[in-house]
């Protein structure tokens, strides 16, 4: 049950005077004696305001926890749930006014005009059958004149759909979209406050921001941007003035708690809470929601999906500094920035160089051993074989956008060509229809057509088909395709999933996978099957 709201000092205040004064002013309509009672708050000694004040922030806070814990139970959401559904149904009720109604069907339009040839005292469905079986018995030259009739007024009530969208329909979406938007945020908040409530705080990203934490003793900045700029302002002058050892032990306890917090991470999307959160969180109906950071770390390929470069494993060796790194950790205490360190490395003689070189070889040497034996397990073959493939994507996606831009395009087959020239056509026939399922109709349509009615698009195919061919061979002996076949001579070609999707390798063993899943000797197979068919239609 959800818990009654308190009441406000002044509220308290009312309820002990309001019987008093009413005792005392008889007969006295009730706007006067709310006068009088506001009147005598006003003269109220400050004590006697404050004794109010207190018990109203009393049951203020006990309210407001009593809410929270009203808001975790599984009542708030079912009631949160059932909201949007009617706040849904109202839309759907207030998107029809002022629509236009739905065109009858050719059926519809013949029953209409026969009606009254149906024999009286027979009920609604009697004559419904009754005006099917003259429907279905009409001559073809009656149903043709109802089907175009109906189809001249489905054209028309499309039209009109269409003017709509902008105006009425649109309105009503972004309605739409802001009540899915509260009910969304709302359900997360309550979700959040029910179970996520032990999730480990992230750590300062940064080591000046965890300079700032410390410094303040993880007291939080000011809300007033002005007050909150000055304490900035001050912490980067204290920050400048840091030496390169305090700087470097930031940084180092900056990573340090960040895989701390990860691990943290890990651990708690293992437990009760969080398996309890994504059921939650998919009977609701919401998206799905990791806690866990994620590095924008992609490319995107030809049809626009993401491609994520993997995760280092923790178990991979570090490159060893370099000489003048070496040294640089030597002057912590003594260089100011990295351009005194530079600067001191300058100064230095050969001899003294060559210690800091030979240590970075000793290291060097021991990382080269560390690396074969990571490339060797089973972890780093995974590993690098899969940064492999998302490199060799990214250098022939890089690629083609810089030498292949003025490639010709390759034309469309006939099926392609008859979509193309009767899709508005079927479109209009078909009105709400989405693009995959008209994409049907018109494969269904294409099947349907003899040779004499597929011959105008097999032509222009066949004559684009020509046309490119020769484009190619032109554009193959331009610099531009010279360079990009050097560029990307060896490189992987497909990227994806193992033993998943559109021309994956799936691993070392067994044989290439190359288009729809073929292998080479199928593919080569198939396009002689297809070469000696196109022979045949010529």
């Amino acid at each position: 049950m959800h818990p009654r709201s308190h009441k406000m000092h002044t509220g308290f205040f009312y309820s002990e005077m309001m019987p008093k004064v009413l005792e005392e002013n008889r007969g006295t309509v009730v706007s006067e004696l709310r006068k009088m009672v506001q009147q005598k708050w006003q003269e109220c000694a400050a004590s006697r305001r404050e004794e109010f004040e207190i018990e109203a922030n009393r049951l203020r806070q006990e309210y407001n926890k009593q809410a929270a814990e009203f808001k975790q139970s599984m009542s708030y959401r079912h009631y949160v749930q059932a909201q949007a559904k009617v706040k849904e149904r109202d839309r759907c009720g207030f998107d029809n006014e002022g629509m236009p109604s739905k065109p009858p069907t050719a059926f519809a339009l013949f029953a209409e005009d026969h009606q009254h040839k149906v024999e009286p005292g027979s009920g609604p469905q009697e004559s419904r059958k009754a005006l099917l079986q003259k429907y279905l018995k009409a001559p073809m030259k009656e149903k043709k004149k109802y089907e175009e009739k109906a189809k001249s007024r489905k054209r028309k009530w499309t039209e009109e759909m269409r003017g709509k969208q902008e105006g009425h329909v649109s309105q009503s979406m972004q309605t739409a979209k802001v009540r899915k938007n509260n009910f969304q945020s709302e359900a997360q908040r309550i979700l959040k406050m029910t179970y996520l409530t032990g999730v480990p705080k992230k750590p300062p990203g940064s080591a000046f921001k965890l300079f700032v934490f410390a410094t303040r003793n993880a007291v939080p900045l000011p809300k007033d941007e002005k007050q909150r700029r000055n304490v900035i302002d001050s912490l980067k002058k204290e920050w400048s003035k840091a030496d390169l050892a305090t700087k470097y032990r930031y940084a180092v306890q900056v990573k340090e708690t960040k895989a701390k917090w990860k691990e943290d991470l890990r651990m708690f999307m293992t437990s009760e809470k969080w398996l309890e959160y994504t059921k939650e969180r998919k009977r609701l109906g919401l998206s799905a929601h990791s806690i866990f950071p994620s590095k924008n770390n992609y490319i995107k390929d030809e049809r626009g999906t993401k491609i994520h470069f993997p995760e280092k494993p923790q178990g991979m060796p570090i490159i060893p500094p370099r000489p003048m790194e070496l040294f640089a950790k030597t002057k912590m205490g003594v260089a100011k920035d990295n351009k005194a360190v530079q600067a001191l490395w300058r100064k230095m003689s050969d001899r003294q160089k060559k210690l800091f070189e030979d240590q970075t070889k000793e290291l060097k040497e021991k990382y080269n051993v560390e690396m074969q034996k990571f490339r060797e397990s089973e972890e780093g073959q995974e590993y690098l074989a899969r940064m492999k493939e998302v490199s060799s994507k990214k250098r022939l996606l890089r690629a083609k956008d810089t030498f292949l831009a003025e490639m010709p395009k390759k034309p469309k087959e006939a099926l392609g060509k008859f979509i193309e020239a009767r899709e508005e056509e079927v479109g209009n026939q078909h009105a709400g229809v989405n693009g995959r399922e008209l994409r049907k109709v018109l494969g269904r349509m294409w099947e349907a057509l003899d040779e004499v009615g597929r011959a105008p698009f097999n032509e222009q195919a066949r004559a684009e088909k020509e046309e490119y061919r020769k484009k190619m061979i032109e554009f193959k002996k331009t610099e531009s395709w010279q360079q990009f076949k050097q560029r990307t001579t060896g490189l992987v070609r497909s990227v994806g999933r193992k033993g998943r999707g559109r021309g994956c390798s799936g691993g070392r063993s067994g044989k290439r996978k190359m288009r729809f899943g073929q292998t080479a000797q199928q593919l080569k197979e198939s396009r002689a099957r297809a070469n000696i068919k196109e022979e045949e239609n010529r």
